[in-house]
């Protein structure tokens, strides 16, 4: 999978080292563990997936995270970019609107002995964690049709939040960069994703 992604054009090594070191299979049900390793979203239920490993390791990349970073995670999902995030030296805050799937994600967290990640279980993913800001960058892990002002607020000056933009076929991977008073938007690729509960 490693091979696959620098294939593609990624070649941070913090990213493909904690890919590497980090279990995808610990975040996934047993009955799917044989297929974790190719590079396409993975069923985890509650109409979730892992996503495609590639996409996962470009949006980090695009992020232009780095260790020390306080990183904000718009729904943690199947906690596997959570984890990769964590093992990169981020201090990670990260919000899961569907109690029941935060549950067993924190059982994850809690074997990966990671207990120090900030996890705000049935949170408001359009509201975002104000009290915790400001945060150097933010991801998203399910797509908005529109932008989420409330949540770009919460941005250092100069922080960016990637997020998947748009709904169906006309969703593009979208880096909003804040510069003081204005924000500079940035189109990636075109995606598919999930979109977020209410959208």
């Amino acid at each position: 999978m490693i091979a696959l992604i620098q294939s593609r054009g990624i070649n941070n090594m913090a990213i493909l080292n904690a890919m590497n070191k980090i279990p995808m299979e610990a975040f996934c049900p047993e009955d799917i563990v044989e297929s974790v390793y190719t590079d396409r979203p993975i069923p985890i239920g509650f109409d979730e997936t892992i996503s495609q490993p590639y996409i996962t390791a470009l949006m980090i990349d695009e992020l232009g995270v780095k260790a020390g970073m306080k990183v904000l995670e718009i729904k943690t999902a199947s906690g596997y970019q959570t984890a990769i995030l964590y093992e990169m030296g981020c201090e990670v805050y990260t919000i899961e609107s569907d109690i029941m799937l935060a549950d067993i994600v924190e059982k994850s967290f809690a074997l990966m002995n990671m207990n120090d990640i900030h996890f705000l279980k049935g949170g408001d993913i359009h509201r975002g964690w104000p009290e915790k800001a400001p945060f150097d960058r933010i991801i998203a892990t399910a797509a908005y049709k529109d932008v989420p002002w409330a949540i770009v607020e919460q941005l250092v000056d100069k922080g960016s939040f990637i997020l998947p933009l748009g709904a169906g076929d006309a969703q593009q991977l979208v880096v909003l960069v804040k510069e003081g008073k204005k924000i500079k938007k940035k189109e990636l690729c075109p995606v598919r994703f999930s979109m977020m509960p209410g959208e």
